[in-house]
């Protein structure tokens, strides 16, 4: 009769081609899951940030074009007062 020897705990099978260790390295596998979850939270988040930094844009335009009007609101008010000579 054959004696069966079981292994300890610090010893590796003959059969097991992987051996287990306490890696705190991340599997390629691993990897690629989070990069393509991070691609898909990406590509779902990227139409609303174009669209935030668009309105952003106009709002900015808008402002400029206002200082601008109140601008010439304000040197024509004070060339009209400095003048009294009027047109037609």
């Amino acid at each position: 009769m054959k004696s069966i020897h079981l292994l300890s705990s610090d010893e590796q099978s003959p059969y097991c081609h992987l051996s287990k260790t306490n890696s705190k390295a991340f599997t390629l596998l691993e990897l690629i899951v989070v990069i393509a979850v991070l691609t898909i939270l990406g590509g779902m988040a990227a139409p609303s940030v174009m669209a935030y930094i668009r309105s952003a844009h106009v709002n900015e335009g808008k402002a400029l074009l206002n200082a601008a009007v109140s601008d010439c609101l304000r040197t024509a008010a004070s060339t009209a007062s400095k003048n009294s000579w009027r047109l037609g």
